[in-house]
Formats: structure tokens, sequence, C-alpha cells
């Protein structure tokens, strides 16, 4: 018994010496003649909150736990080398998927990180090579990019892009609107995909089955830091109820995440809409590229 009591002793330590993204512990008591001990194990959560991070030297996601009014950094794992330009981030189930602008390919990670899978290389709806992919949603088994270089939205298969090798041809285009020049970032719901743009700091709001986009109020901070608008927004996502936005201020280290009510973001009508709530970022998620 005393040899099991150590190798369980070893083993706490180890989890706690290695391990590097979000991880929790649980116990669980066993007992035997005379003896009880509690063993912990590993368990790693996605939270849905991920943002990605290009910092020269230092690719890597950070994860956030996000309440009604207050925020938590639990944790963060470095990207694999290969995935050198991650550019958006979806987290489903038991995954986290990061979208590589250079390699245009997506990469697919346990929630703590580790060696990923990695999509074959996405093509346009015609067979043709890609510009430059700023975002990445995943609804079911539709997986979304949004490209900069090529002013589309793509929809692919999430299972065909991860069964083999090559490249994959997506199954449906949509067209951007001629303003929606920047893109920086994606989000979805059950009806519509939501194009960040980086210029004109708003949501181009588009029908899933393709036509024409309805244009959001310009995003700007809470009225409580001041109402200003925002400086680079690099990333978006939905929680079910909120559109969320990544704003990068390398320049001043200011990087925020910002929360903002649906009703009253579409359409625009010449005025900002103020977040609801915001809260600043790591201070090591400096670079912040999707969410």
């Amino acid at each position: 018994m005393k040899k099991v009591l150590v190798l369980s002793l070893a083993l706490i330590l180890l989890l706690g010496i290695t391990g590097h993204g979000t991880s929790s512990y649980f116990s669980d008591t066993e007992t035997s003649t005379g003896n009880t001990f509690t063993a912990w194990v590993e368990e790693c959560v996605c939270y849905g909150f991920n943002v990605s991070d290009i910092t020269t030297n230092d690719r890597t996601i950070f994860t956030y736990d996000v309440s009604d009014s207050s925020a938590i950094s639990t944790g963060f794992f470095g990207l694999d080398n290969t995935n050198g330009q991650p550019s958006g981030v979806a987290s489903v189930g038991d995954y986290i998927y990061v979208l590589d602008q250079s390699g245009k390919q997506v990469y697919r990670y346990s929630c703590c990180g580790g060696t990923p899978d990695v999509s074959r290389t996405f093509l346009t709806f015609a067979g043709s090579s890609m510009g430059n992919p700023t975002g990445l949603a995943i609804d079911g088994d539709d997986m979304w990019l949004v490209v900069w270089g090529a002013d589309n939205l793509y929809r692919y298969s999430l299972t065909a892009a991860f069964d083999g090798t090559g490249t994959l041809n997506a199954l449906q285009e949509i067209p951007l609107d001629a303003n929606n020049v920047n893109s920086a970032g994606l989000a979805i719901d059950s009806n519509f995909l939501y194009v960040l743009d980086s210029t004109d700091h708003q949501f181009y709001k588009y029908p899933r089955s393709g036509g024409t986009a309805t244009i959001s109020r310009v995003l700007a901070e809470s009225t409580a830091s001041g109402g200003g608008e925002l400086y680079s927004p690099s990333g978006t996502m939905f929680d079910g109820t909120y559109l969320w936005v990544v704003d990068d201020r390398q320049a001043n280290n200011l990087n925020r995440a910002y929360k903002y009510d649906m009703t009253n973001l579409f359409p625009d009508d010449g005025n900002t809409e103020n977040a609801l709530w915001q809260f600043d970022l790591h201070s090591d998620n400096k670079g912040s590229t999707g969410l």
C-alpha cells in the first residue's frame, strides 16, 4: 500500500508542474482495508472565451472564465510551431479550433493544447487558392471562414475538413458588402453570420443563405470607460446572447474584451453603440487576433 501512496503523490506533483493550459482537478476517494486515500485527476475545460495571441515568438491561446460582471484569466497554452499566424478561434465541445491565416488551415487542439489535428487546406468555392482568412465560426457541421483577400464568406463541412489530407473546396460562397473590406473576425448564430470590420469598427450581418448585409452601429467602449470608439477590433464571437469583441491596442497595452447587446446594434442609425461591459485581457495577451 505504501507504494501506491508514493505513486499517487508523484502523480500529484507531476500534474502540478507539467500541464499548461486550462486545468482543474477533481477528487476521487478510494478505500482499501485500513486505508483511505484521495487521487487527483487533471481535467481540462474548454471555456467558451479563448483569445489567440500572435505576439512575436509567443503564439498562444489565453483562456478566460467570464460571468456577467467578472472575468478571470484561467490559463493558456502555446500553439504548435506550424500554427504560425493564428487569426480566428472557435471553442466547440472538447476542442479549441484555431485558424491559421498563412497555411489556410484550421488546427484542432484539446482544451489543454498539446499536439493538434490539422485540417485539409481550404480552397474557394471554385476550387482556387484563397487570400487571407481572418475569421472562423462553427455551428454543428458548418464551419465558416471569412476571407479578407477574396472578400467572401465560405462554408465547409467540419467533418470533411478533418477527414483526410489534401485540399477541400467550399460548399457555399457569400460575397461581402463592398464596404466590408477589412474583415477581422466572424461570429455566428442560427440565422446570421456577423463579420467584424476593423476599419469601420462595425458589424456586417449576413443571412446564412446569402443576401444583403445589415450594418451595425459603430462600436464603442462602455460609458463607464468614457465611451470612446474602439481602436482596432480584431476578433469576435456570439455567446448565445451577446456579441463579444476583442480590441487590439498593442501601442498602449490596453487590449480589452467588450460585450454588446444584439438588440441595440442593428441597424446603423449614425450613432455609436456602447459596450454593456468590458474587461482587460491578461497582461501578456498583447497581440490579440481572434476570439
